[in-house]
């Protein structure tokens, strides 16, 4: 088969074309994912530290003691929600310390 030496020109830059091509999408897409993995990334760490910001819920009853590791953490749901306002009852002699019994 004889190619002329002006199609095989026009063949390579085609070839060249379509490699650059699907480089060039295959860095957009990268890039993309990489941009939304960063993005998920700074949520994930903003979600949990609200989380630690928040450290119970105070519109119901809905911790007992035995719901905290250690007294610090029931003090500090306790304060949260208003020393006043002892509305899961952990502190049961109403000296101002929940949970007095938990290590």
């Amino acid at each position: 088969m004889n190619i002329k030496p002006k199609t095989h020109a026009i063949i390579l830059i085609i070839v060249v074309l379509i490699f650059f091509a699907s480089w060039f999408t295959e860095k957009i897409i990268f890039d993309n994912y990489n941009s939304h993995r960063e993005q998920f990334e700074k949520d994930t760490l903003k979600l949990e530290s609200m989380e630690k910001a928040i450290p119970c819920i105070c519109s119901s009853n809905s911790y007992n003691c035995d719901d905290f590791s250690n007294k610090v953490e029931a003090q500090e749901c306790f304060e949260y929600c208003g020393i006043n306002n002892d509305i899961h009852w952990l502190d049961e002699d109403n000296d101002g310390l929940a949970c007095e019994w938990l290590n």
